[in-house]
């Protein structure tokens, strides 16, 4: 019978290499909620010609998808680049460093107003209508289209997941090394250590959750 997470013997760890664990365990778990997102959005996809389809819902799953995704690339020390993407093979690579490009470039018309606005709004003049022939000609009003972002199409849905699941095996591998490296660290410690400071998984769960109550004048615990 498999033991229960909140029944381990930890020892909280620190230091280069558990700070290398912890990206990568937050980054694989950012590209599964992406990719879950992924997989929502396209039920819903398959539900366009039904009562009870939601284009909202369709878009709010690809938003949420893109920001976990987009979360694994920064500016931190650990944060991916296309790098990650040198270890596949030739055409695979450039489709995938194609791909991430251009849910980048989405990406930033989310976030942002691009700077030629007329890319999103298109904007005319209405006229009256002069169908029967009579009265005067005049401006009536303004009128404008909102380009609606085509992403959100089966076929892209398709390829946003595939991508994710590209990224997250290589994360995985990323990982592991990372996994690897921790454990042969402390395999070389002093066991007698590790175990005067180990707690239970539970106690280790309310310990990090614990709250701090900060004192605003001076900026600690108080």
């Amino acid at each position: 019978m498999t033991k229960k997470w909140q029944d381990v013997t930890v020892t909280p760890t620190y230091g280069k290499n558990a700070e290398r664990c912890a990206h990568y365990f937050a980054m694989l778990h950012d590209l599964d909620l992406a990719n879950m997102s992924l997989v929502r959005m396209g039920q819903h996809q398959a539900m366009r010609d039904h009562e009870d389809s939601d284009t909202v819902s369709e878009n709010i799953y690809f938003d949420y998808a893109l920001m976990h995704y987009f979360r694994c690339f920064g500016t931190s020390r650990h944060a991916l680049g296309v790098r990650i993407f040198e270890t596949l093979e030739n055409d695979n690579r450039m489709e995938a460093r194609r791909l991430h490009n251009f849910f980048k470039d989405t990406y930033d018309m989310k976030v942002k107003r691009p700077d030629d606005v007329f890319s999103q709004v298109k904007v005319g003049v209405a006229l009256k209508d002069l169908k029967d022939g009579n009265g005067e000609k005049a401006v009536e009003d303004v009128f404008w289209l909102m380009n609606k972002f085509q992403i959100c199409k089966p076929e892209m849905t398709k390829a946003f997941s595939g991508l994710v699941l590209t990224v997250k095996k290589q994360v995985e591998r990323l990982a592991k090394e990372a996994i690897d490296d921790l454990l042969k660290e402390a395999g070389e410690s002093d066991i007698e250590k590790l175990y005067a400071s180990a707690i239970t998984g539970q106690a280790f769960s309310e310990m990090e959750a614990k709250a701090v109550n900060i004192d605003l004048a001076t900026k600690k615990e108080a």
